[in-house]
């Protein structure tokens, strides 16, 4: 009752928004070509039949789960008229449908299951999205492209009889649009001109086969018949036609053969074996059955002689039938065919009459090699992505909340409900921001979870193949009142009949490996929404509505969508997995980005050579130097923009040091390029030898546990006297500049000290709510111990010397770590992912996921060797000299700038080329003396392999 009354619902409303009545179109043939044929000779054909080759000619049978051997029995005793194959691999599907139309005593009709391209149909072959999300698409030219694909695919398939035009079953509740009448009339003419027979696939217009009539039936009955004016050969009807209760048995004979006139095919899908008596009395010619044949065969046997299929029925069907293979070149009449006799025979029928087979199989001329290749081109794969992406429509967004912004204010509730692969959903969700999520199958539960809310989270309600009622769709949107919410619906089309706009809508036509990670980069403006509604469904949701969005975050792509040859990239892997094997380090997360597009994304190896814990993607490196230029600099980018800070500036003007400090004349530039001649390493070498001589009780400089004086942690139950500190700067502020360059960590401990006093407040926490946070990067920060499990942290070096322990979520850097685990040189644990998403802010111009983070030009100006050495300000930058010397492509841009780290990390962007490229390892597990990276010059092979990769790919769809 609720799917009539919605149906009614819909009626209602189709009828009161019925268009003018359309003018016929144009140059129609009229009739099916296939009618015109001659019937000279066909009685004697018919004639020369026995009883079961008779109604064997009714009968097409479909292989799923068949024998080969009893698909062959079936044809060669002439118990089925036709064949529908499909979920085959490609190369067997052609094989098996040629032998099997070689050994059929009257040639067979072959079809495929309809409803999108053909290589849906294989079982080795990519997957294309089904025809409603093709539809979907909003490029018309795409779609008309598509479809061209499809028809000559059936033609180079040797396949007879195409299920085309595909009729959506929405669409059918109301006219069909002109548009797609024009696109229906061009693939019926493309397919007659080839002699290929055009079922209308997917008939379903239930209120054209109910009693009575009105303006809604006028309307759709002039729609089919320009159908039929332009020649169609025949409808195959849906099994939901024969599961409606509402409809009279005879129906759908009255219909085609009354009201429409039409004396095409009929053929339809015997979905349960007691459909069979509505199909017979529908007038139906073909029977396609899934099973096995001879059930289908034992009913027409009884049906003919208790009298319910007459002779005169049976010769109807069997002219129009035969009259289809004549066309098709299946079928000639020969006077050798002449058999009289009632007897059941299976014989060959004579060579002539299969010369307009072989003349038709002409499409496939084409060595079967050759096909296979076609429907296995790897160039599928990113129409697949391309088709699927373009295809999901944001229904309606109320508010702008899609794509969603202010992560760092946004508390996200993840609901599933129904069966579906929540896991990639959820995983691909994390990449933006955090949420919990809940996943259950019944209403009653998701209620109990939904009452718990109060208000202040951000839902995300997603449906799995889950068909609302309409008391649930009431009750979404009287959430949706109370709080934002976004409705993700997987299927259902028909759901949206019962919404609004009042809420987010984000609609996929399809579920299924790969699918449920692009809708929530739709959430978050990673992919950019282009979809359009096919169809009305209420008048909140109509044909060709749909929501643009543009791309705003990280798409996680193929690298085919960013001009990137696939197999380009696999020297990636090879150099990488060398490396491990040659203990160069145990693992690594290697993230490449072209044009906002992550094309390369992998966590290989394991946390150490003991190979217990494979390496993830979210686990935490500590990335050593990388933390100068996306901490440290960073602050001082956005001090610099506050006026707060001045590059040109002396530093006894810009923060308070003491009068006698030899560092007072520096300028925040010369520190940034390391152009300042301080020393390498802060002056702390007495504390780390200190704990060398095995001194371990709390009497001088550290302790095994915490307390007030011994305050900072440096390792696992090894804590540093914070008195010290004072100490430490002491002798900071008398070591002497030499103003010559020198690559030193005190220059940035000494930006640390600035940002802190400017921003006031400490280096972790500024960027963190100024960058890292808002950003949504998850795994990012300093002292991962106090947020990750070490479980999730990769470790680094086994500390012989001072710490005497295995260094695992505390920093490497001893200066870093004498400072409490945050320092302005080291200290910051990260993440591939995380990292790019950075430079991907850093190369939009200061811009992410909709938020301005800073000004395009200071960011020109910090990467830019403008300031007195090749470096820029904070940022490592490519010359000429380290370019010869291998350290960079060739083909790097002299805007590119980053930085590498100790630990064995380094990460780069190339504003020219739209390009980043981070790699993280321990290289220094477990030892630090490990030099393997650098003599396998692993992280430049990795850049050069990049830089090789791009403009290697060019998107173009296969030919046959």
């Amino acid at each position: 009752m609720r799917g009539l009354s919605l149906f009614c619902f819909l009626i209602l409303l189709a009828v009161a928004c019925l268009p003018e009545r359309r003018e016929p179109l144009p140059e129609l043939p009229g009739l099916a070509p296939f009618l015109q044929e001659e019937t000279d000779g066909m009685e004697a054909i018919i004639r020369g039949m026995s009883l079961e080759q008779k109604l064997g000619q009714l009968i097409v049978v479909g292989r799923v789960g068949q024998p080969e051997h009893q698909l062959h029995q079936w044809v060669q005793k002439g118990r089925v008229g036709g064949v529908a194959l499909s979920g085959l691999p490609i190369e067997y599907f052609l094989s098996l449908q040629d032998s099997l139309q070689r050994e059929a005593p009257y040639p067979l009709l072959t079809t495929t299951a309809g409803g999108a391209l053909f290589n849906n149909q294989f079982s080795d072959v990519l997957a294309l999205p089904v025809m409603d999300a093709l539809q979907a698409l909003p490029s018309d030219s795409m779609k008309q492209k598509l479809q061209q694909a499809f028809l000559e695919q059936a033609q180079s398939l040797g396949l007879n009889l195409a299920p085309a035009p595909y009729l959506s079953r929405l669409e059918q509740r109301f006219t069909l649009p002109e548009v797609s009448l024009q696109q229906y009339t061009r693939d019926i003419r493309w397919l007659n001109e080839r002699h290929i027979l055009s079922l209308a696939d997917n008939f379903a217009a239930i209120p054209l086969l109910q009693p009575g009539q009105d303006s809604l039936q006028d309307s759709l009955l002039l729609d089919y018949q320009y159908l039929v004016k332009a020649g169609l050969s025949g409808f195959w009807i849906a099994p939901s036609v024969y599961e409606s209760p509402e409809l009279p048995p005879d129906a759908i004979g009255r219909f085609f053969r009354g009201r429409l006139q039409f004396d095409g095919l009929l053929m339809a899908h015997l979905k349960t074996d007691n459909q069979l008596d509505e199909i017979l009395d529908s007038g139906v010619d073909l029977i396609v059955t899934y099973n096995s044949p001879d059930f289908v065969m034992n009913y027409l046997l009884t049906a003919y002689r208790s009298g319910e299929l007459t002779e005169t029925a049976l010769h109807a069907k069997l002219r129009r039938i035969l009259l289809a293979k004549q066309w098709v070149g299946k079928l000639a009449s020969d006077e050798e065919t002449k058999h009289s006799g009632p007897e059941v025979a299976v014989r060959k029928l004579p060579a002539s009459m299969f010369t307009g087979m072989e003349a038709y199989r002409s499409g496939l001329s084409e060595p079967k090699e050759k096909l296979t290749q076609y429907f296995k081109d790897g160039r599928w794969g990113y129409w697949q992505r391309r088709l699927r992406e373009e295809s999901i429509v944001v229904a309606s967004n109320p508010d702008s909340l899609l794509p969603f912004h202010g992560l760092s204010r946004q508390n996200f509730q993840a609901f599933h409900l129904g069966v579906g692969d929540f896991a990639s959903f959820d995983e691909t969700f994390a990449k933006y921001a955090a949420a919990d999520s809940w996943q259950g199958n019944t209403w009653e539960a998701l209620t109990r979870q939904l009452l718990k809310l109060d208000g202040t989270e951000n839902v995300v309600l997603v449906l799995h193949n889950y068909l609302l009622d309409s008391l649930q769709a009431a009750s979404i949107l009287s959430l949706a009142h109370r709080l934002p919410l976004a409705l993700v619906n997987f299927q259902r089309l028909e759901n949206l009949a019962l919404l609004d706009t009042s809420l987010v809508v984000v609609h996929s036509f399809e579920e299924g490996e790969g699918l449920s990670e692009l809708v929530p980069q739709i959430l978050f403006g990673g992919i950019p929404a282009a979809g359009k509604l096919p169809y009305t469904l209420n008048r909140f949701f109509a044909k060709g509505q749909g929501i643009e969005l543009p791309q705003l975050r990280l798409r996680y792509g193929l690298p085919e969508q960013a001009g990137i040859a696939p197999e380009k990239l696999v020297g990636i892997d090879a150099i990488v997995e060398t490396a491990i094997d040659d203990a160069a380090f145990p693992g690594c997360q290697v993230v490449v980005v072209k044009n906002g597009t992550v094309v390369y994304d992998k966590a290989l190896g394991y946390h150490t050579y003991s190979k217990e814990q494979p390496t993830r993607k979210t686990d935490l490196f500590d990335v050593a130097s990388i933390t100068k230029a996306v901490t440290t600099t960073l602050a001082t980018m956005r001090l610099y923009e506050e006026g707060a800070i001045q590059p040109n500036g002396k530093l006894r003007k810009q923060m308070g040091l003491p009068r006698n400090s030899r560092l007072r004349n520096l300028t925040v530039k010369k520190l940034m390029t390391h152009q300042s001649g301080l020393q390498p390493h802060m002056p702390v070498v007495p504390y780390l030898l200190y704990r060398d001589m095995e001194n371990t009780d709390c009497s001088r400089y550290f302790c095994d546990h915490l307390s007030d004086t011994f305050a900072i942690q440096v390792a696992n139950a090894f804590y540093f006297d914070k008195r010290y500190l004072d100490k430490i700067q002491e002798d900071v502020n008398r070591l002497r500049p030499r103003y010559r360059y020198r690559y030193s960590d005190v220059n940035f401990i000494l930006m640390q000290q600035l940002v802190e006093e400017k921003a006031g407040a400490p280096l972790d926490s500024f960027t963190s709510a100024h960058f890292y946070d808002p950003l949504g990067l998850q795994h990012t920060g300093f002292r991962p111990l106090l947020w990750k499990d070490s479980s999730e942290i990769v470790p680094t070096q086994y500390d012989r010397r001072w710490r005497h322990q295995l260094i695992h979520g505390y920093v490497h850097d001893e200066t870093a770590a004498l400072l409490g685990g945050v320092a302005g040189n080291a200290g910051l644990f990260s993440t591939a992912e995380d990292l790019a998403v950075v430079f991907q802010m850093l190369l939009n111009g200061g811009t992410y996921g909709g938020e301005h983070y800073l000004e395009s030009g200071t960011i020109e100006y910090f990467t830019s060797a403008s300031h007195g050495n090749h470096r820029g300000l904070g940022f490592d930058k490519p010359d000429d000299k380290s370019i010869k010397k291998g350290k960079f492509p060739e083909q790097i841009s002299e805007t590119a700038f980053g930085h590498t780290g100790f630990t064995g990390t380094c990460a780069w962007a190339d504003p020219e080329k739209g390009l980043t490229y981070i790699f993280l390892s321990n290289r220094i597990y477990p030892d630090s003396n490990n030099r393997k990276i650098f003599v396998k010059r692993v992280r430049e092979r990795i850049h050069q392999v990049i830089y090789d990769a791009l403009d290697t790919y060019v998107p173009e769809m296969p030919e046959i």
